[in-house]
């Protein structure tokens, strides 16, 4: 039997985008999580959590545009 072999362009194109929306979602979660736990370790309420949760904001967006600039290469 032959083995049949699918294009995934479309596919690709989804994926690239799911995974931009993934990065931004995750650095916002990660960033916010790290600031929580540096606040809860040092006592620093809430400098630490603010001062995560933007950094996972940079680091999101960051990684997101780099994704949708690979997406768009492709």
């Amino acid at each position: 039997m032959a083995k049949r072999r699918f294009s995934l362009k479309f596919i690709t194109r989804e994926g690239s985008a799911f995974m931009a929306a993934t990065h931004l979602v995750g650095g916002i979660i990660a960033g916010t999580l790290v600031g929580y736990l540096f606040d809860q370790l040092f006592k620093t309420e809430p400098w630490g959590l603010i001062g995560g949760f933007f950094l996972g904001v940079i680091a999101g967006f960051k990684n997101a545009y780099e994704e949708m600039k690979k997406a768009l290469e492709k």
